[in-house]
Formats: C-alpha cells, sequence, structure tokens
C-alpha cells in the first residue's frame, strides 16, 4: 500500500514527496541501494534523513523540523506515517545486509555500521518503551474514569454490565492474565 500525498504543490510538498518516493524505491528496489553508505547512514535518523541530499532524486537538504511540518501538511498519516516509511526502508536495508555472505575479515566499517544500527535499535526500543508507558498510563486514566461513571449508575444490572465489560477490556491486554491480575498489573483500582 503506497501512502498517497494530501496535496502535490508548493516546495515543502516537494521536500516530502521526492523523499516519499525514494523510500517506496527503496523497499521495492533495494538492490539498487545496498552500495550507497551515504543514503543507509541517513536514513539511520530522522535528523540524519532531513539533512540528506540527492541531485538524482531532487532532494534538497532541509531541517527536521521542516520536514515534519510539511510531511503533516502533505503525507496521509502525517510525519508518524513518513517515518514509519524510513524505518522500513532502513529495514529493508539492514535485512538485505545481513543476508550478504562473509567473506574474509570484518573490516572497521562493517563494525561501525553494526554499532550505528544497534544505537539506532536502541534508540527506537526505548521510544516504543515510553510510548507503551504513556498509553498503559491514558488507559489506566479512562478505566479509573470509567468506574467513577459507572458507579453512579442506578440499576444494579446497568452496574454488572459495565464491571463484566470492564474485565473484558482488562482481560484483552493479556492473554496469560486473568482480569483480576491484569488489574493488579495495572495497579490497584477500587472495585465498582
Amino acid at each position: 500500500m503506497t501512502p498517497q500525498p494530501r496535496q502535490t504543490e508548493g516546495a515543502g510538498a516537494q521536500l516530502v514527496l521526492a523523499r516519499g518516493k525514494l523510500l517506496q524505491a527503496i523497499i521495492n528496489q533495494p538492490g539498487s541501494f545496498k552500495h550507497d553508505v551515504t543514503l543507509q547512514a541517513a536514513l539511520m535518523s530522522q535528523g540524519a534523513f532531513a539533512k540528506f541530499t540527492s541531485a538524482d532524486h531532487q532532494i534538497r537538504r532541509t531541517s527536521l523540523n521542516t520536514l515534519k511540518a510539511h510531511a503533516r501538511a502533505v503525507w496521509v498519516g502525517g510525519y508518524a506515517d513518513f517515518d514509519r516509511l524510513r524505518r522500513h526502508a532502513l529495514a529493508t536495508l539492514s535485512i538485505r545486509e545481513a543476508v550478504k555472505p562473509n567473506h574474509g575479515p570484518v573490516r572497521q566499517e562493517t563494525i561501525g555500521t553494526l554499532k550505528r544500527k544497534l544505537l539506532a535499535a536502541r534508540s527506537e526500543n526505548q521510544d516504543l518503551r515510553d510510548e507503551v508507558l504513556l498509553l498503559t498510563f491514558a488507559l489506566k486514566r479512562a478505566l479509573h474514569l470509567w468506574q467513577g461513571y459507572a458507579a453512579r449508575l442506578a440499576s444494579d444490572a446497568d452496574k454488572a454490565r459495565c464491571r463484566k465489560e470492564y474485565n473484558e477490556i482488562l482481560a484483552c491486554f493479556s492473554h496469560a492474565l486473568t482480569p483480576e491480575k491484569a488489574l493488579e498489573t495495572l495497579g490497584s483500582v477500587s472495585d465498582f
């Protein structure tokens, strides 16, 4: 599925669209880009990708903030979707490199590449952990508010239905945990 741009006019749109076209080309034909070390280094981070220039692909250097602002306006799914595409292109090239047979001793540039990949993976892992933490907090807060609203219901049947749905939601977040253990995981929240 190729993301479609919202608008295609203006220099800001070209900043995003040219990069998007390049990312799609990398994903579809990674062999064509396997020797482009500059491109691979640019894909390692958001900032490096914003600074990347290529006359062949009509890509000029810009700041990360400018790229984000234009991606939000131009790219369906905004910058988050655009950055997922960048990470997918990087992963496509990384998988292709990992499949290559090893011929001879490990060169220093290979060690540097692996270190950069490790740092990028650690950074992405930390970002994902932070996101999960924020989502868990939001869920805990929403469920706590839900309990408060459900406690105000007049009918015992409505309260029982709310309690049942509440436990089903908790069970969705862990197949191995019972609703009671899921409650403990999210923290102590009083019963209805």
